[in-house]
């Protein structure tokens, strides 16, 4: 008989736990070996709880979850790491993909989309919940506006969004997961793919072009 998927949930809220355990514990095919409350426990026990699928929520204390995410996917590749949440942000998503993440899904999902979603992602495929799907589209529908040559990454089209709404480099790479100078580093690309000299020039151009 074919062991069973064994999965580890990280969340700050003790009853999203409980409450995911037992209600994945109901299915003979799927094992929690472990909840914690941080992404630095779900590190350290990695080694002796083995498991095939890590349910990780964003909003951590500590070390984010999307930190987390590429940490856990350097440990071991084989682990399919899942963004877990409630507050699906664009930026959030983004970061989980960008770190290897073998999806993203929301917590308010109905229980058979989120098990066969997690078989799925033990299966090796990826899983993103309906409303995810349809951002990723649109994100891959605008970096693609410009000609080829020129097109934007999702993170330089995210980067350009949250400069529109007046956020700094500091708030746009706290935001992303990433360091400040990869988050000014996403500006200058953006900026050179679309002639602009500063960051206003690179919004405007960018909402002409109807990338943001």
């Amino acid at each position: 008989m074919k062991r069973p998927l064994r999965i580890l949930v990280v969340d700050e809220h003790e009853v999203v736990r409980a409450g995911v355990r037992a209600l994945l514990d109901r299915e003979p095919d799927l094992k929690v070996v472990g909840d914690v409350a941080s992404a630095e426990e779900a590190l350290g026990m990695i080694g002796s709880a083995r498991p095939d699928v890590v349910l990780l929520e964003h909003r951590l204390a500590g070390m984010s979850g999307a930190v987390a995410c590429r940490e856990l996917a350097d440990v071991d590749p084989r682990i399919a790491v899942i963004g877990f949440t409630s507050f699906p942000e664009d930026a959030v998503i983004l970061t989980f993909l960008s770190a290897k993440a073998r999806g993203f899904l929301v917590k308010e999902m109905a229980l058979p989309d989120l098990v066969a979603a997690i078989r799925a992602a033990g299966r090796g495929e990826s899983v993103l919940a309906p409303g995810v799907v349809e951002r990723v589209i649109e994100w891959a529908r605008r970096a693609r506006t410009l000609p080829l040559s020129e097109a934007l990454s999702p993170s330089e089209v995210m980067t350009l969004s949250m400069i529109a709404q007046g956020m700094t480099n500091r708030e746009i790479a706290r935001r992303l997961a990433v360091s400040e100078s990869s988050a000014k580093g996403y500006l200058r690309k953006a900026m050179k793919k679309l002639g602009a000299s500063d960051r206003s020039q690179a919004v405007a151009a960018g909402i002409k072009q109807g990338v943001i």
